[in-house]
């Protein structure tokens, strides 16, 4: 083959390899034998034609089988536009598929006269530009429904996006960051207009234990469930829930549910204080528990923020939602409707595009 090649015999030295190449079983070196004559023989001629398809016909085959990692989706692609220029549409449209490149593929087929394959193609390239399309609009929806406070609604149909096949990677990340935003009750915290952030815990009846409740103290002298908190005729009381060690008010057991007017230093299970008192706010007053170098505000009901008549409450999937009534409510320039569910780090603003006049965010 050298000696063709310092002769000038390009054409011969191509011959040679391809002779080589019919004797060789390894694709690997039976590719490489098909490139160096490809690159051996001028373009042209009847052996550099045969080699560059020849060439081609086996990345194709490659590619199919998955032989070879060489077959990459850009060799397998160039395989079809050489096929398609040497006048084998065919398999130019077999290579373009394996390339997933659907506009050269519908080109080999046009060339083909592949009638039958070429309405089939088209068909689904309409069925995949609606469905993009689709998508496209359910994420616009989603970023709607976040915007407007619809945020339940917004987490379900992002889930349900990032469930879809193909697995879209961006919708999934959507999906995840909207649910670690989600704010779960019952307790969260709440800044309203310049005062000091504060720790509510939400409900018609707040629970003190320390495995179950709304608030958990993690000391043994504490029972799974110990003491209760709860609302009846507007006023509130609390009451010892069966626990092991009893809660005592000056030393005296606690044996019944006792109204809160004032305040209360409980201890429970002789060893953890617990003082209870109400602030004096309208008809239901909210009661503050100091414990354990934690205060807690528990409304033992819908939480009156004192603007307008906004109001906080926690659903029974344990979303925090904003009601409103007359009072109106913006995110941003956006207006809210009568309840809207809240994520951590939302804030709330009276006025539209003014400074929010509440934030809320985990405890």
């Amino acid at each position: 083959m050298e000696l063709f090649l310092e002769a000038g015999r390009r054409d011969d030295a191509a011959r040679v390899l391809l002779l080589r190449v019919d004797a060789e079983l390894s694709p690997q070196t039976r590719l490489i034998l098909l490139g160096r004559a490809v690159d051996v023989a001028p373009k042209e001629s009847a052996v550099g034609i045969e080699a560059r398809r020849r060439r081609a016909l086996l990345i194709v085959e490659l590619a199919k089988s998955g032989a070879i990692a060489a077959a990459l989706r850009h060799d397998v692609r160039a395989a079809g536009e050489e096929l398609l220029s040497l006048g084998d549409a065919a398999a130019a449209a077999v290579a373009f598929g394996l390339a997933d490149d659907e506009d050269g593929r519908a080109r080999a087929l046009v060339a083909a006269g592949a009638v039958d394959e070429l309405e089939e193609l088209l068909g689904k390239d309409a069925d995949a530009a609606r469905r993009s399309l689709d998508r496209q609009g359910d994420e616009a929806r989603v970023l709607s429904l976040v915007a407007s406070g619809e945020r339940r609604e917004a987490l379900r149909l992002a889930e349900a996006l990032a469930g879809n096949e193909p697995v879209d990677s961006d919708a999934a990340d959507r999906a995840r960051a909207l649910a670690a935003r989600r704010l779960l009750g019952p307790t969260v915290r709440v800044t309203v207009g310049e005062a000091p952030a504060r720790k509510l815990v939400l409900g018609d009846s707040v629970r003190v234990g320390r495995n179950e409740g709304e608030i958990l103290i993690a000391h043994a002298a504490v029972s799974r469930v110990h003491l209760t908190l709860f609302r009846r005729d507007g006023v509130a009381f609390v009451k010892d829930s069966g626990s092991r060690n009893g809660t005592t008010l000056r030393g005296a057991r606690l044996g019944v549910e006792l109204a809160i007017h004032e305040r209360i230093d409980l201890m429970l299970g002789g060893e953890v204080p617990l003082t209870v008192s109400s602030s004096p706010r309208g008809d239901a007053p909210t009661i503050i528990l100091e414990i354990a170098g934690e205060v807690y505000e528990a409304p033992l009901g819908p939480f009156r923020v004192g603007i307008g008549d906004w109001a906080l409450e926690v659903d029974s999937d344990r979303w925090l939602v904003l009601k409103r009534g007359e009072t109106p409510a913006y995110f941003g320039e956006v207006a809210l409707g009568a309840a809207t569910e809240l994520l951590a780090g939302d804030g709330v603003a009276e006025h539209r595009g003014e400074k929010p006049s509440l934030r809320v965010d985990r405890a």
